[in-house]
């Protein structure tokens, strides 16, 4: 559930980020920020909800669910200000 919503939320930002960029050194720019964002997020979920990773190992749907949602909408966040 938190590898899907991983990969969902890096991919929203860079399709908003590929309609917008001209080049590719541009495309590139977007998705190392819109990555560096996505950990730092993580980060702070994970200060949250302590021990983030080894919770969703132990199989705590609610910890993957709340990291997924964090996820998704900083990745909605990401892409309107790339859009703008």
């Amino acid at each position: 559930v938190s590898m899907a919503g991983v990969l969902v939320g890096l991919a929203i930002p860079l399709a908003f980020s590929l309609k917008a960029s001209t080049t590719l050194v541009d495309l590139g720019l977007w998705g190392a920020a819109t990555v560096l964002v996505q950990l730092l997020v993580f980060r702070l979920v994970d200060l949250v909800l302590h021990g983030l990773p080894q919770r969703i190992q132990d199989g705590e749907m609610s910890a993957a669910a709340m990291l997924v949602g964090a996820k998704l909408a900083t990745a909605l966040i990401i892409a309107a200000s790339v859009s703008a």
